[in-house]
């Protein structure tokens, strides 16, 4: 069986290099690190080589030429109206949302308390009850002791309205 494992690395076994044909992440995972070693060394040995010969980089408009240029500026325009478009279009509907959201009612619902808490000594063990009164649905629960989806999808399709 041949060995296509770059130089300088090899499988270490026979065994290794039989299930390397099958699949051997270890393998694998070898060729994939020498292959990624190998086109790091290829990179830099390009940078060294231009900056030996004095050719830098260019810059990358230099080297797009005029279409490229004309489309790095439209695309850099559409970005920019865009910009403007959705920070216009904030300043413009901050004060409809204001109107139709009401946020400061929402804070204040939030903060608000909705439930005591009842600490038992004797099982260390805390309650929390709800502060606001049972509606009708909650006390027609609780008086046909409604405790089961099961129970509550018979009573309901039942139920005569």
């Amino acid at each position: 069986m041949p060995n296509d494992l770059p130089e300088g690395l090899s499988c270490e076994s026979p065994v290794q290099l039989e299930t390397r044909a099958h699949g051997s992440l270890r393998c694998q995972s070898l060729l994939w690190t020498a292959q990624k070693e190998k086109n790091e060394i290829k990179r830099s040995s390009n940078r060294q080589e231009k900056v030996e010969d004095g050719n830098e980089l260019e810059p990358s408009s230099a080297k797009m030429g005029v279409v490229g240029a004309v489309k790095y500026g439209l695309l850099k325009t559409l970005l920019a109206f865009f910009y403007v478009v959705s920070h216009v279009y904030d300043y413009l509907s901050y004060p409809v949302y204001l109107v139709a959201y009401h946020p400061w009612r929402v804070r204040r619902y939030k903060r608000s308390n909705h439930a005591s808490r009842t600490d038992c000594a004797e099982d260390s063990t805390i309650v929390y009850s709800s502060l606001v009164e049972p509606s009708e649905i909650n006390r027609d629960i609780d008086a046909n002791g409604l405790d089961t989806m099961d129970k509550m999808f018979d009573y309901v399709s039942h139920r005569r309205v």
